[in-house]
């Protein structure tokens, strides 16, 4: 069979075509696969042809550059200086104290630091009620210890020698911190009450009251003997406030009589304002007074003045 040239040139080029063809359907076969198993193509700013990983990493070394930015501009930005904070001194430490109370352990204290309690509750609450509540006042109590050649395991509240046992043990301990004191204090672990001398340095207490058997703690005795000692008689009874008159160093008491108390009263709850009447705040949940709470007058359970469940003699605090 002839065949032309002309028909031969049409066969070759429509083969060339063909193979062409193929060659271009194998080659966008293998990149649909490519891009399947996530090889994806993307184009830059400049028109090069970057692989989805490249342009990743790319991106991540931008951000990494950035954080070290941020990081070095915070290092370079100044140091802000703090305030010291003002720590308040303990004038005991130092003893740079304006007013010392000395109290001494009396009877069978078993540690000290079951004795440092009771003190501290008590110092607490008699300073925060009286005049001492802004100054520098420290607190010291004589260590068990320091007791050996100084012992009062038993005293009688109405001896004045026995109180004059306490004020030597006080001395003692006093001299030796080279430190002068505002009053003594010999706090019993009994339950007997309280005594002070008008214008004495030093009184005696105990934890509280035994009504019946049954023990009662007042911390507030130690500040109303302690307002003994300051010339305060007590208020709960005009007979008894009369009578203590006598006895003061100035021959008169430092608190007058309340006047809206009917003088045949027993129990007048008190005139003599506590450092918190005086700022204007009350003592609701320590002194329940209707006029003034004072802690030489009269309570009703409390801790102020005189509680007729039991304590106090008939004549109270008088020597």
């Amino acid at each position: 069979m002839d065949i032309s040239i002309s028909t031969i040139v049409i066969i070759m080029i429509a083969t060339i075509i063909f193979i062409a063809g193929v060659y271009f359907l194998l080659d966008f076969l293998l990149f649909a696969s490519d891009t399947e198993e996530g090889v994806a193509i993307t184009v830059g700013q400049r028109g090069e042809i970057r692989t989805a990983a490249e342009a990743r990493d790319e991106k991540e070394q931008e951000t990494t550059k950035k954080e070290t930015s941020q990081i070095k501009e915070e290092s370079e930005k100044p140091i802000v200086q703090l305030e010291t904070p003002v720590v308040k001194k303990d004038c005991v430490k130092d003893l740079s104290c304006d007013y010392y109370f000395v109290f001494v352990p009396l009877g069978n204290w078993k540690a000290d630091a079951e004795f440092e309690t009771k003190v501290e509750e008590r110092m607490l609450f008699m300073t925060d009620i009286s005049k001492f509540k802004d100054k520098k006042v420290g607190t010291l109590r004589v260590p068990l210890n320091k007791m050996t050649d100084c012992r009062i395991t038993k005293i009688d509240p109405f001896s004045a020698s026995h109180h004059q046992k306490i004020k030597s043990c006080a001395d003692k301990y006093a001299d030796s911190l080279g430190i002068d004191y505002e009053r003594a204090i010999g706090l019993s672990n009994t339950f007997e009450g309280g005594r002070a001398f008008f214008g004495s340095k030093v009184g005696f207490v105990s934890l509280g009251f035994n009504v019946g058997g049954t023990k009662a703690e007042r911390v507030g005795i130690v500040a109303h003997e302690i307002g003994h000692t300051y010339d305060l008689c007590d208020e709960y009874s005009f007979t008894i406030w009369k009578e203590q008159k006598g006895y003061v160093t100035g021959k008169a008491c430092e608190n007058k009589w309340p006047e809206y108390c009917d003088k045949t009263i027993d129990d007048c709850e008190g005139n003599t304002p506590t450092i918190r009447d005086y700022e204007g705040d009350t003592l609701d949940t320590v002194c329940y007074g209707s006029v003034h709470y004072s802690i030489m007058g009269y309570s009703k359970g409390s801790e102020c003045g005189l509680d007729r469940t039991g304590g106090y003699e008939a004549y109270g605090d008088i020597p």
